[in-house]
């Protein structure tokens, strides 16, 4: 029988059906459950941006009809979340975060340091990306309007 990778174990769910999971050592999360975790954050990040920006236009949409006025303010908001985050989002997941995650650990001779440098770059990255996208389509976001 072949022994599993170090930190990789054999589990059986409730149905029989065997599975492998990761485990990082010391962590106590499973690969699966990382994912989750990892989403979790991502998922509250955009959405506080996504309520701002449904609050926002909702009110500026008051000469609609209630249900006419949700669903724009909702697509007005996802719209706008889309074009400033969605570019950086991309960039960063496919090229940058990558790339710095796998050369930090060989620079620094060093797993810890280097994964400190690839969260590092990858987040500049990210925020400049954002940046840009944000000042580069102003005109297309959704943004609060001061009321007299």
């Amino acid at each position: 029988m072949d022994t599993p990778l170090p930190g990789v174990r054999n589990r059986r769910d409730s149905r029989g059906v065997g599975r492998r999971r990761c485990r990082v050592p010391g962590d106590g999360f499973t690969g699966r459950s990382r994912y989750r975790r990892d989403h979790r954050w991502s998922v509250g990040y955009y959405a506080a941006a996504y309520i701002s920006a449904v609050r926002w236009s909702y009110r500026d949409l008051d000469h609609r009809r209630w249900l006419s006025r949700v669903l724009v303010s909702n697509l007005l908001a996802l719209r706008s979340v889309a074009v400033e985050f969605g570019p950086a989002e991309l960039i960063d997941s496919v090229a940058v975060r990558p790339v710095a995650f796998y050369v930090g650990p060989q620079i620094f001779d060093n797993t810890i340091a280097g994964w400190i440098f690839g969260k590092l770059v990858s987040d500049l990255a990210f925020y400049l990306c954002a940046i840009s996208s944000y000042e580069r389509f102003k005109s297309l976001l959704v943004r609060a309007e001061p009321r007299a």
